[in-house]
């Protein structure tokens, strides 16, 4: 098994609250922020961003459109792309009188 080690900008060390437990305290990435690390991280290998799976009922749209332009361009058209394809899905849900698949 081979180990792949990335690398993320020491400016986008942001977007993260802390946790506790009984014995230590921890840094956990808000959903906004993770979801677009992992599409920094994904552009940054040269890997396709797979949006059709996606679950963004934890997502706080404005957020994400803030946070996203902090990110390099490619992430903030993939986050527009996201945000596209949720509004469409929101729409169509709402001609069909039918919840938003999340």
């Amino acid at each position: 098994m081979s180990i792949i080690y990335r690398k993320i900008s020491a400016d986008l060390y942001w977007g993260s609250e802390e946790k506790a437990t009984r014995y230590n305290k921890y840094r956990i990435a808000e959903p906004e922020k993770a979801l677009l690390d992992w599409i920094y991280l994904s552009r940054q290998q040269g890997l396709p961003t797979p949006l059709d799976e996606l679950q963004l009922h934890f997502i706080d749209r404005s957020k994400l459109i803030d946070y996203g332009e902090r990110f390099p361009r490619t992430v903030r058209g993939i986050t527009r792309e996201i945000l596209v394809r949720e509004s469409l899905s929101a729409q169509r849900a709402d001609t069909y009188h039918l919840k938003p698949a999340r």
